[in-house]
C-alpha cells in the first residue's frame, strides 16, 4: 500500500481487522496514515514482524507506542523521516519488540544518541540500524 495517497486511518482498521495474521505492511509515504491508524492495526495484527512507515508525518510515539506494545514479533520498523518520533519511541521500541534486527531512523531529528545506545543495549538482535545523523 506503499505511497497510496488516499489510505487513511480508517481504511487501515477496515483492512486490518480482518487480517489477524498479517506479518508485512508497507504504508510510506502514505501522509493520511496517523496514531489513529497504527493504534488499530497494533490491536488487529499482533503477528506483524515488518512495518514500514517511511514519510507518514503524522505518526508519533504514540502510534510507535501501540506497535510495541502489541507487535511483539516486530524485527524491522523503518521510520524514516517520520520528525515526530522522539525518544520515547525507542523505550517503547526496546521494552515491546526486543527481537528487533532492523532499524531506519533516518531524519527523526528528536532521537538522541543516548536513547539509541540504551536500545542497542536492549535489542540484541538489532543488526541493520540506519541512523546517519550520528555520524560527523
Amino acid at each position: 500500500m506503499g505511497h497510496c495517497e488516499l489510505i487513511s486511518d480508517i481504511g487501515i482498521a477496515f483492512i486490518t481487522a480482518g487480517c489477524p495474521q498479517l506479518n508485512d505492511l508497507n504504508l510510506e509515504k502514505c501522509p493520511r496514515i496517523s496514531d489513529q491508524g497504527l493504534v488499530a492495526l497494533a490491536s488487529s495484527c499482533p503477528a506483524l514482524t515488518d512495518l514500514v512507515l517511511g514519510y507518514c508525518q503524522n505518526v508519533t510515539d504514540l502510534g510507535i507506542t501501540a506497535v510495541a506494545a502489541h507487535c511483539p514479533a516486530l524485527s524491522s520498523l523503518i521510520v524514516n523521516n517520520c520528525h515526530q518520533i522522539s525518544d520515547s519511541s525507542l523505550e517503547s521500541l526496546a521494552e515491546g519488540c526486543p527481537g528487533l534486527a532492523c532499524l531506519d531512523l533516518e531524519n527523526c531529528h528528536q532521537v538522541t544518541p543516548a536513547a539509541l545506545h540504551n536500545m542497542l543495549e536492549r535489542c540484541p538482535m538489532l543488526s541493520n540500524l540506519h541512523f546517519p545523523q550520528l555520524l560527523p
